[in-house]
């Protein structure tokens, strides 16, 4: 999935809004600890936003069978997104300063980034509105599946 929404980026900068720009980058690495998926950068007339985004495989259910907990995989995902947002706490500048001075180039990034969690397919039997709101009231994380992707960007392309 990595490759495909790379050579299609349009299917991830829709999932923010971006008035004035949106720009989607893959594989952005922090210094030497973490790789994010992609990060997504959209300006607004509040300034510049960059939503973490995390995939998981398709294949892979948000919930358990009959207890409707997070699975493996989303926990996983979930533990990334925070591990990100900690570094981000402690490296800051590092995060902000440019490129050429040695820097991450992400001006106007926070640890308390929004961040999103694609994962799975629509499934009638996978109850996880329940485990959907809870994340994002908790922890301003959005989890959406691979078909709410596709479906979404068929909807409009805005990167034109």
């Amino acid at each position: 999935m990595q490759v495909v929404l790379e050579k299609h980026p349009s299917l991830l900068a829709h999932t923010v809004s971006g008035n004035h720009g949106t720009w989607v980058l893959p594989q952005v690495q922090f210094a030497d600890h973490y790789m994010a998926d992609f990060l997504i950068a959209s300006r607004t007339s509040a300034g510049l936003h960059w939503p973490l985004v995390e995939l998981e495989s398709p294949t892979k259910r948000l919930t358990n069978p009959g207890n409707s907990r997070d699975t493996r995989f989303l926990h996983h995902a979930v533990e990334q997104i925070e591990d990100r947002r900690q570094w981000l706490s402690f490296n800051l500048g590092l995060a902000r300063r440019p490129r050429d001075s040695n820097g991450l180039g992400l001006p106007g990034i926070t640890a308390e980034s929004h961040a999103l969690i694609i994962m799975g397919r629509e499934n009638a039997n996978d109850n996880a509105t329940d485990i959907r709101d809870l994340r994002f009231r908790r922890g301003r994380i959005e989890i959406r599946t691979y078909d709410r992707l596709v479906r979404t960007a068929a909807w409009h392309d805005p990167l034109g």
